[in-house]
């Protein structure tokens, strides 16, 4: 099993696409938890994020809502995150993250294959390379959609 550590400053709409991803048994398609550290948002995030359909993925295995009172920084979420974490291994994913078709268990192998460091999926940065801002919403997440992104690579 994997946790994965998201971390979130407000910016619910991005907080909606993570979670929206992780609901997908062909994104987060191996069983993990979700250790979610917000740092003081105040927009919402923690009804979404406790309230939001994470049960209806086959693997997911529990949600850990840490909230700080005020905004703490993302050296104190992630170090929080990983107090909290009950699995071995940990993916931190900010809250601007959309896991992509089998996003997990590749980044499971990967971990496996170099157990020494801390990794963590670099959304902005491929919407980036890719020219697009392939998500704008939790509705833009689809099978399609997946399926078009997990073409391009």
């Amino acid at each position: 099993m994997l946790t994965v550590l998201a971390i979130a400053y407000n910016q619910r709409l991005y907080t909606e696409m993570l979670l929206s991803s992780l609901c997908r048994a062909e994104c987060a398609d191996m069983p993990y938890q979700l250790v979610f550290i917000d740092n003081g948002s105040i927009d919402g995030t923690q009804e979404l994020v406790n309230t939001y359909p994470l049960a209806q993925n086959q693997f997911f295995r529990g949600l850990i809502y840490h909230a700080f009172p005020d905004n703490r920084g993302v050296a104190a979420a992630i170090n929080q995150g990983f107090a909290l974490a009950k699995t071995d291994f940990v993916l931190q994913a900010d809250n601007d993250v959309v896991f992509g078709p089998q996003s997990l268990s590749l980044l499971y192998a990967w971990m496996m294959k170099h157990p020494q460091g801390l990794i963590s999926p670099n959304w902005p940065w491929i919407q980036k390379k890719l020219g697009t801002s392939y998500f704008t919403g939790a509705s833009d997440i689809t099978p399609r959609s997946l399926q078009n992104l997990k073409r391009l690579g």
